[in-house]
């Protein structure tokens, strides 16, 4: 999506073969998907197949990649199986 705005965009879905329904979509800059992530909390708790969403210089939001994809429209995806993310690591 090309909205920058932090309005959510209204796009509409097709829910099993029934009728369009509205949803909102929240726009981020970049979605990193389909990754390991190894979160910075105090087990440091993996997520498999997992995304983090980036608005600016700012993480959103990390969890799995199905949750993010339908909750944030992404300017950008990146990604891959073959990659470790690990969120708010400052070394």
């Amino acid at each position: 999506m090309t909205d920058s705005s932090s309005t959510p965009i209204a796009v509409d879905l097709l829910i099993e073969g029934c009728q369009m329904v509205p949803v909102s979509l929240i726009p981020v800059d970049l979605l990193i998907e389909g990754c390991q992530v190894v979160t910075m909390n105090a087990t440091r708790d993996i997520i498999r197949n997992g995304a983090v969403a980036i608005s600016g210089s700012t993480i959103v939001d990390v969890g799995k990649a199905s949750d993010l994809r339908a909750r944030y429209a992404a300017r950008r995806v990146i990604g891959g199986s073959r990659f470790v993310v690990t969120p708010g690591m400052v070394n």
